[in-house]
């Protein structure tokens, strides 16, 4: 593979491109928040006249003129032209490839009827090797672009994106780049029908137009530089984190998550088992004459419809005689997954509707989906979007690992290939230590920093059970995670019974509360001081620097009494936004400082990152070098140094040896290290 990397602004990376929509995704991503002023120019650009600065490649000539065009230019705009969202797919070619200098844009045809060139593929190599090393590359969602060339066996990697720069200066707007242009320059909209410039249109009206986007996003380049360097933070995360990130990335998605065909198909068979039964056995537990038509299956079905939440409530509530709990905002009773919980302590027919609605969510969104979305290797590959939230967490589509069960059954189906072994590690209770640092609260600091278990010493202090098992130390996880930011003793009922199972009633709810903020005081005074910071600043930031900006609690009265519920959930965010993206930005920072320490072919495959956790694949025989550098890393990337950041309490990284989700958990390092050297050591146990 051709392998073009350069330095220039900051850092050599690769950039991002949202993929989610059509592939004209530089389109957008964000929807504005309501109230947040545009940050526009008064000038009025509209659209430029580029008739004679575009140079559609045709001939060898044209080929040495655009090189020597590149190699005299110190910033370059990329941009790529696809035939659809993702390489692998449906024999996926690159339509056309684009290079933006002061004076031209250039155009290369590749896969399109008008093009030139026996080999373009081989031009464009070409051309991508032309340029300089010190040379500035940007591009409005690269990543999209780099992972592209990537699959055409071209490794070439922005320096700078559009998107990613806009994103990191204000988090709420829309990232598309002709939101950016209309923004920042009252730019003209130039985009054409997807099919037109997937290959559908002359390649003249497709060259126009993508001559438009590389025009653009050169302009947009030095207007985002001028606002980085205003708030030196924020630009330097942008480069030592942000576009470093977005580089790794390109890697992951084109590796992809590797299932175990025989496991797949095992899984498909119990989960259709699964289905089959729980249906048959409402079906004859409420016999009817109905008759419905399964899209699915395309064909009329004798029985209830349990996917009609209307249909349910007639069998529960009037059938059933069971006793309504909740109602939907349109005023039906509800049937969501919390009210057939509490249903189903008193009947068997709401408990075999769950099984039904988890089997089919199994088949339906993993299952057949991965079956479908596997390449010859049997792996799928997934898009993380670095712009996905609005705390700098990623999200992740197509399919999104971040929605995939703790069901064994369903994530031990994802592991490494031969020769490879899986393995996780998580930032242990990241969110509570990051709180406990920020806020400076001693109590859980000194937990933390004595080596204690903070869901224990809750359960002990707050509840009163000395010795708490399994099942009652999921009672302190509950209190823990429920009051750090806050919560009110209403939700956190509901909060605590939907995600742990866990069930108090209204008094011991509101004196577990009491209970929390007598024992962590220190949450109190801190939950004020960020929103006071917000409401005078408009933001608040990470650790890292990086800042969500809440213009609704800005304009919100200083005693927040008359907070619209917008206003109020921006008080929220307040407090809970720093610490989440500094966690985020934490497995983030681990993950580009591992990528660069291993080799990718030979020795660390990174797969994923999910919410605070990072997976890989570990060249199987060099486990006991890697793994103990994988704990240590997410324990103090190098990046806190970097940035002069210090935690007052230790972080751990949770190891686990494995198949995901049914891996080994690595409480003795040395002991595993020790089992791995022995001679007798089953190697197969660990992978």
């Amino acid at each position: 593979m051709l392998k073009l990397r350069r330095s220039g602004s900051g850092a050599t990376s690769k950039a991002a491109k949202d993929n989610g929509t059509a592939h004209s995704s530089k389109r957008s991503v964000f929807t504005s928040i309501r109230g947040i002023a545009k940050a526009g120019s008064s000038h009025k650009t509209g659209s430029p006249d580029l008739s004679h600065s575009i140079r559609i490649i045709e001939t060898d000539a044209d080929v040495r003129a655009c090189i020597k065009d590149i190699r005299s230019s110190k910033i370059i705009s990329s941009d790529l032209e696809t035939t659809g969202l993702k390489p692998w797919k449906n024999g996926g070619e690159i339509v056309s490839a684009g290079w933006g200098t002061t004076d031209h844009q250039w155009i290369l045809p590749i896969h399109h009827i008008e093009a030139k060139f026996s080999s373009p593929y081989g031009v464009a190599s070409l051309i991508y090797a032309a340029v300089p090393k010190d040379c500035v590359v940007v591009g409005q969602n690269h990543k999209f672009d780099s992972g592209w060339l990537k699959y055409k066996g071209i490794d070439f990697l922005a320096n700078f994106d559009t998107m990613l720069a806009d994103f990191i200066l204000d988090e709420n707007v829309r990232h598309g780049l002709e939101e950016i242009a209309a923004r920042l320059f009252n730019a003209d909209p130039w985009d054409i029908p997807l099919k037109e410039k997937q290959g559908g249109a002359p390649i003249k009206k497709i060259a126009k137009y993508q001559a438009l986007d590389l025009y653009w996003t050169r302009k947009i380049y030095f207007e985002q530089v001028k606002r980085l360097n205003r708030d030196p933070a924020v630009k330097r995360l942008f480069y030592a984190l942000d576009m470093k990130a977005s580089d790794l990335f390109v890697d992951v998605e084109a590796n992809g998550c590797y299932v175990d065909p025989g496991m797949l198909e095992d899984g498909r068979k119990y989960w259709q088992e699964k289905r089959d039964a729980a249906s048959k056995a409402l079906d004859k537990m409420f016999p009817t004459d109905r008759v419905y038509k399964d899209k699915k299956r395309k064909a009329k079905v004798n029985g209830y419809n349990w996917n009609s939440a209307d249909q349910v409530a007639e069998v529960l509530f009037e059938r059933a005689g069971l006793d309504p709990l909740d109602k939907t905002p349109g005023g039906k009773y509800s049937t969501s997954e919390s009210v057939l919980l509490r249903l189903a302590r008193h009947s068997p027919a709401p408990k075999l509707i769950l099984e039904l609605r988890e089997a089919e969510k199994q088949l339906g969104t993993f299952i057949n989906s991965w079956m479908e979305k596997r390449d010859s290797r049997s792996c799928f590959h997934c898009t993380f979007k670095l712009h996905g939230t609005v705390t700098g967490r990623p999200s992740c589509e197509d399919p999104n690992l971040y929605q995939v069960p703790r069901d064994p059954r369903i994530r031990s189906i994802i592991r490494a290939p031969d020769e490879w072994t899986f393995v996780e590690v998580d930032q242990s209770q990241i969110e509570l230590r990051l709180t406990a640092h920020d806020a400076d609260e001693q109590t859980m600091k000194f937990v933390y920093q004595t080596g204690g278990d903070i869901h224990t010493e809750t359960v002990q202090d707050i509840i009163g059970i000395q010795n708490p098992d399994k099942e009652q130390r999921k009672k302190g996880k509950a209190i823990n995670f429920g009051f750090i930011y806050g919560m009110w003793w209403k939700k956190f009922l509901i909060y605590a019974r939907d995600n742990y199972g866990v069930d108090f009633t209204e008094e011991e709810a509101q004196d577990i509360r009491k209970g929390f903020f007598r024992k962590y005081s220190g949450l109190v005074e801190w939950h004020k001081r960020k929103k006071q910071f917000a409401h005078r600043h408009g933001y608040v930031a990470s650790l890292f620097g990086r800042k969500r900006r809440l213009p609704l609690i800005y304009e919100a009265p200083m005693d927040f009494r008359s907070l619209d519920p917008q206003q109020g959930e921006q008080q929220r965010q307040a407090v809970n936004a720093p610490i989440q993206s500094a966690a985020s930005d934490l497995v983030k920072a681990a993950l580009v400082e591992l990528r660069s320490r291993f080799s990718w072919e030979e020795e660390l495959r990174i797969i994923g990152h999910v919410y605070d956790a990072g997976l890989f694949w570990v060249r199987t025989k060099y486990l006991g070098d890697i793994v103990p550098q994988l704990k240590s890393t997410f324990e103090r990337p190098k990046l806190l140094d970097e940035l002069d950041i210090e935690i007052s309490v230790p972080l751990i990284g949770d190891v686990k040896v494995g198949p995901w989700g049914a891996g080994e958990e690595i409480h003795d390092m040395q002991k595993f290290l020790s089992s791995l050297s022995s001679p007798s050591a089953d190697r197969k146990s660990v992978v």
